[in-house]
């Protein structure tokens, strides 16, 4: 997904971190401050596919947010299921957690930069305004398009115009040499936050020591980085 956070850009469910924009300054649109929702992607590369289905609390207010994933292989085996919290705020401002729901083990990650607003980047070009549906079942978006440099990958993000919420998107990339194609979708979007305690840090994170290394977890393989690097993995 085209989006701004934490001094960079994400391209998928999330995607490469790349931009840095000044929280709120952009050409384009912001998503809400506090939403909530479904998102389900699927990753295809040299034949394989990867499927990821996460529940979204994101809260600018409040300057945290937090993911409940479930990350399936191509034979539909369960892989992964995972918790992740990204806090800005109190006495764990600026930690990342990643919480493995079957291990009970976490991983802690000292974020670099402010938590800024998501926001589509100024470099991302609007492709036109569309109609989804028909008659009284339809949602006017907008997609919009960004290409990485030398065309290593391409995104297509389609927001809804009134209030800039999430509803799609497509992406391709070139990862030395093996193309990888992620589509996402969002579903049972609801503006604000009805459950603040998704914020709440494990009982098994609150010892555990921040790592310095960028891979929370090195053992995903290279066509499930559009997880990676949404999640801030």
């Amino acid at each position: 997904m085209i989006l701004q956070m934490d001094g960079v850009v994400h391209f998928g469910i999330i995607l490469v971190v790349v931009l840095g924009l000044t929280a709120g300054k952009t050409q384009n649109c912001c998503f809400p401050d506090q939403w909530q929702g479904l998102l389900s992607s699927i990753a295809e590369a040299q034949g394989n596919l990867e499927q990821a289905v996460s529940y979204l609390s994101y809260d600018y207010t409040n300057r945290r947010w937090a993911s409940f994933t479930n990350l399936t292989d191509s034979t539909g085996s369960q892989v992964y299921s995972y918790e992740t919290l990204v806090l800005y705020s109190g006495p764990n401002s600026g930690m990342l957690y990643n919480f493995d729901l079957k291990t009970r083990e976490c991983s802690v990650q000292k974020m670099s930069g402010p938590f800024t607003k998501m926001c589509i980047p100024d470099i991302a070009q609007k492709v036109g305004d569309l109609t989804l549906g028909a008659a009284t079942e339809s949602l006017p978006v907008t997609v919009y398009s960004i290409t990485g440099q030398n065309g290593t990958y391409q995104s297509f993000t389609t927001v809804t115009r009134q209030l800039c919420l999430p509803v799609s998107e497509v992406n391709t990339e070139d990862f030395e040499g093996d193309v990888y194609m992620t589509v996402s979708g969002f579903a049972d979007i609801q503006l604000g936050i009805t459950q603040p305690s998704v914020f709440d840090v494990p009982p098994e994170c609150k010892g555990a020591k921040p790592l310095h290394s960028d891979k929370m977890f090195p053992e995903f393989s290279a066509k499930a980085s559009f997880t990676r690097r949404f999640f801030y993995l």
